[in-house]
């Protein structure tokens, strides 16, 4: 929705910076506590698992 590309089927992208310690519990935690609040699908990624040839996505990226 941030590009006024949503479709019917578009989720939210959430691309978190999560402190050392998060393990999987926390990062599916969130999706799930997110997903619930919006009420549509919400994927979160780790930020640092994002390869670099895909880290062009930051430059989309709308800080919170």
């Amino acid at each position: 929705m941030a590009r006024d590309e949503d479709t019917d089927r578009s989720d939210y992208d959430f691309l978190v910076e999560f402190e050392d310690d998060a393990d999987l519990f926390d990062i599916a935690g969130l999706q799930v506590d997110l997903t619930e609040l919006l009420g549509q699908y919400v994927d979160v990624v780790d930020s640092s698992a994002v390869r670099e040839s895909h880290r062009g996505m930051f430059e989309d990226a709308i800080l919170l």
